[in-house]
């Protein structure tokens, strides 16, 4: 008897924080995979303080791969952002580091390939760093910034939290164009020099990014000396200070996100240096004026998984604009601590007393069961349980959600999740294909579609 192999097709998911794992499908139904970045003082991390010589340091975040110590008869594929300069891939083992091939590096994230799970990263003798100026509106004070250029996660994570902070950079506006500075060889001091001025800033795997005390502006523009290269960094004229929307004066309603690429080191594109510099800016200065008003459109929340990645960041966008074109959008704030659960409680009632609308922003794990009972899981089960009517936003290939489950996950080993997924979000329910698209023209699909919902 011919006997037929039948294939085990790859599927890809992508985890938050630029994390990608390519696995067979077998292996995917088998294993609970999970991808998180995780402290490199974590009682469960190899020492490093011996690995490395000759200048070489960490070029990217420390990688968790779990279930760890499991072995795949095939490798799986894991692909996780690093700096650009990046040329080996580490993995834990017992005690210890072990090098593993670094297939290739691309769009600012290293691909390899391992047959077991455990930690690892990247490393690299140098990193190329970029000045970004900062101007206070209204003000003559300006501030400067050394940070690496593309997707590095401590970066663009640390500019966000300095954003947010008074000592810092709170209340600054981001100038248009950064300005290249060189490479960073394990510890590398600056010299910022303006007029009789002069300051020092150190950059190094630990302290990256550096960030400078006050500095003189003269309106929407500063000059500094780096290394006794003159940089001349400027603010837009239409984005330095208060913006009307609507009627609405508003001058800090969102603070700045660095969170995007800069993407090519060399010669980038107008292209991509317009889409870099744009996500810098406050949604509210995005404003796509096609967008409709929405006082006439019926209620509605955004129910996500809140991780602070790049989704969450694209979707608090997404709800910024919907306010400020006059939609009643609901998004609870992570950071409200004991108030997270209240508030989606709040929330939840008001879409079923005034007969609002869920916006479902579907990754590949929306829907999965987690300890906490106000998860996406707690906001599907609510909507069926009381009928709400809820709007799939399609943001990743793979649709509709795989919530992860099994014997090993720790919450769901029915696969209680994906039955609750197909329940609410069946193959008929039509859905808004939100893929590789911005933040405002994701506005604009869903205040489209909730205007014709509340015809």
């Amino acid at each position: 008897m011919l006997k037929v192999q039948m294939s085990d097709p790859e599927e890809t998911i992508r985890f938050p924080n630029n994390i990608t794992l390519v696995a067979p499908k077998s292996v995917w139904n088998q294993h609970a995979l999970m991808a998180d970045i995780v402290d490199w003082n974590a009682s469960d991390v190899p020492s490093t303080e011996s690995l490395f010589t000759d200048g070489e340091e960490p070029l990217s975040p420390l990688v968790r791969l779990t279930p760890e110590h499991t072995s795949f008869t095939t490798p799986v594929t894991v692909m996780f952002p690093a700096c650009i300069g990046a040329t080996r891939v580490w993995r834990s083992s017992e005690s210890s580091w072990e090098l593993v091939e670094l297939e290739s590096f691309e769009n600012g994230c290293v691909t390899t390939s391992l047959s077991h799970f455990c930690h690892c990263f990247a490393s690299g003798n140098s990193r190329i760093l970029k000045a970004i100026g900062y101007i206070k509106p209204h003000s003559a004070v300006a501030k400067l910034a050394l940070a690496c250029v593309g997707r590095c996660h401590q970066c663009n994570h640390a500019l966000e939290q300095y954003q947010e902070d008074y000592y810092f950079l709170e209340g600054y506006q981001p100038c248009t164009r950064p300005a290249p500075v060189g490479t960073c060889e394990d510890t590398t001091s600056f010299r910022v020099t303006q007029g009789a001025h002069q300051q020092t800033l150190q950059v190094s795997s630990r302290m990256c990014p550096a960030i400078s005390d006050e500095l003189q502006a003269q309106g929407t523009q500063f000059k500094v000396q780096i290394e006794d290269i003159e940089h001349t960094f400027k603010c837009d004229a239409a984005t330095h200070g208060d913006v009307t929307i609507s009627g609405a004066s508003s001058s800090s309603q969102q603070r700045p996100s660095s969170s995007e690429p800069l993407g090519d080191v060399t010669q980038p594109s107008s292209a991509t240096m317009s889409s870099y510099f744009a996500s810098f800016l406050p949604s509210f200065l995005l404003v796509n004026e096609d967008i409709p008003d929405g006082s006439q459109a019926p209620i509605s929340m955004i129910s996500a998984r809140f991780d602070k990645g790049e989704m969450e960041m694209k979707f608090r966008r997404v709800h910024e604009l919907l306010k400020a074109h006059n939609f009643e959008n609901l998004m609870v704030d992570v950071g409200g601590g004991d108030d997270f659960g209240a508030k989606t409680l709040e929330y939840l009632g008001r879409l079923d007393a005034e007969h609002g609308v869920m916006l479902a922003v579907c990754t590949e794990n929306y829907g999965e069961m987690t300890s906490s009972p106000y998860s996406s899981n707690g906001e599907l089960t609510f909507a069926l349980n009381e009928n709400v009517r809820v709007l799939p936003l399609k943001v990743v290939p793979i649709y509709p959600p795989r919530p992860p489950s099994g014997p090993d996950h720790p919450f769901d080993k029915t696969g209680a999740a994906k039955a609750l997924v197909k329940m609410v979000l069946p193959p008929c329910r039509v859905f808004l294909d939100c893929c590789d698209k911005s933040a405002e023209q994701i506005a604009k699909l869903i205040a489209e579609e909730l205007l014709n919902m509340g015809k």
